[in-house]
């Protein structure tokens, strides 16, 4: 397979050149992937997938075009690099340098073989174990909604006419469990999940009672005093408002107009002890890689350094624009689309102080562990209303609720985080502890 890749790689590029670009840079993937889900009707799913395609970047003149395709015969590779070329001269995208890349040369443990190598019996009955491991957490738990494990790999190939030539392979794993408990005539549900590159890495032992302690916990939900109040932001809420600030982050945003962060280099864009990182280096991680996939190197940046903005993330394209070297982070979301800047693994840094000493030193605190509708952000303006669930915390003890709605600002929220926990978590490639947010408007 390895050598029948790089011949294609190889002939892609040919053809490139034949049908007329000067450069030219192939992208391929390859990959396979499993998935097996249970319920309370015992096995619901078990389907198995393959894929493999092709993208195929050209330069002609001063004009790039893009062309995709899993036709890999050479008959297939001519017609594709024609469409390619095609589209160059269609197109309205510039031409830009692809200086010859290179991957790390250090194992940063993102693929697992043998977990991979598992048998879907072993699937089977780890996936039982966790059902009965919920059952047995609560009388409370009546019903098993799902859990799931999706389990595959992913090999990433890029060669160019400049001299890249890269390659890399992850493994990954997604164990999830959902649970409904019900008590007088209420019923909850209670959700947990965790990405690994290593089948080893999952909670298998855990999860099950996670999601349904999780579930139990809500039962008896009310509904929270309204207001602008200081609110808790638990570590996966954090994690997702981290998502939609990484997407402004993006150089590709910003040279569109569409981040609220452009222009804003080394000006404070959030609150002092704020510090945020991509580092698609960590060993293990979900995002790590040793290359994007335009083949340039990986590296640790400091994107946010106590509230001030000292970096975008960037690809080739948008470095070159921009006057900068590339960062390493011109990822595609598949082989049929171009690379765009995102990160590899953004985190929150944590900071000293765990989250319970928040709710004991303010007395009454909002602890907000669950959003709905973040997507629904204004990428532009970052104004955001989302529907929430989570705790009021008072005097020692923790009462649910939900229906509430949070409302703002992404930048004024990052300005306004007044701690930053300890618990420090991984959610895929993301990871953020929890954070204490000075104010947030709050409706019932």
């Amino acid at each position: 397979m390895l050598k029948r890749e790089n011949e294609m790689l190889g002939e892609a590029l040919r053809q490139a050149r034949a049908a007329g670009a000067g450069r030219a840079e192939a992208f391929c993937v390859t990959g396979t992937g499993r998935s097996v889900e249970y319920s309370d009707g015992g096995l619901e799913s078990y389907r198995g997938s393959d894929a493999a395609g092709l993208g195929l970047r050209v330069f002609v003149g001063r004009k790039a075009g893009f062309a995709y395709g899993q036709d890999f015969t050479a008959t297939g590779l001519a017609r594709l690099a024609v469409r390619a070329v095609d589209s160059a001269n269609l197109a309205e995208l510039s031409a830009f340098p692809t200086p010859r890349g290179s991957a790390l040369q250090n194992d940063l443990g993102i693929f697992d073989a043998k977990g991979l190598a598992a048998a879907v019996a072993d699937d089977r009955a780890q996936l039982e174990q966790i059902i009965e491991q919920a059952r047995s957490t609560d009388r409370a738990v009546r019903r098993i909604k799902s859990v799931s494990l999706r389990s595959g790999h992913r090999e990433t190939r890029v060669r160019s006419s400049t001299g890249t030539e890269t390659a890399y392979t992850r493994s990954s794993f997604s164990l999830v469990a959902g649970v409904v408990a019900e008590r007088e005539g209420q019923s909850e549900l209670g959700w947990e999940s965790e990405v690994a590159t290593s089948r080893g890495a999952l909670p298998w032992g855990a999860i099950g009672a996670a999601a349904a302690t999780k579930a139990v916990s809500r039962l008896g939900a009310g509904r929270p005093v309204a207001g602008r109040q200081p609110v808790i932001l638990e570590r996966e809420v954090a994690a997702e408002f981290l998502v939609l600030f990484g997407s402004t982050l993006s150089a590709d945003a910003v040279l569109k107009g569409r981040s609220p962060l452009a222009g804003k280099l080394g000006a404070a864009v959030a609150a002092g002890i704020v510090t945020v990182i991509d580092d698609p280096t960590l060993p293990g991680a979900a995002g790590s890689a040793p290359c994007d996939d335009e083949g340039q190197p990986t590296r640790r940046k400091v994107l946010i350094d106590a509230g001030l903005l000292t970096g975008y993330l960037h690809s080739l394209e948008t470095a070159h624009r921009m006057g900068v070297d590339p960062t390493g982070n011109g990822f595609r979301g598949s082989f049929e689309s171009l690379p765009l800047p995102r990160p590899g693994n953004i985190v929150l840094q944590p900071g000293w102080r765990p989250p319970e000493t928040w709710a004991r030193a303010t007395g009454t605190i909002v602890l907000v562990d669950d959003i709905l509708g973040a997507h629904t952000m204004n990428p532009v303006s970052g104004d955001f209303s989302v529907g929430a669930s989570g705790f009021v915390c008072e005097r020692g003890r923790r009462r649910p609720f939900r229906g509430a709605t949070i409302a703002g600002n992404l930048g004024a929220l990052f300005a306004s985080i007044a701690e930053v926990g300890d618990d420090l978590r991984f959610f895929g490639s993301v990871a953020a502890p929890s954070i204490l947010v000075s104010a947030l408007e709050l409706s019932a």
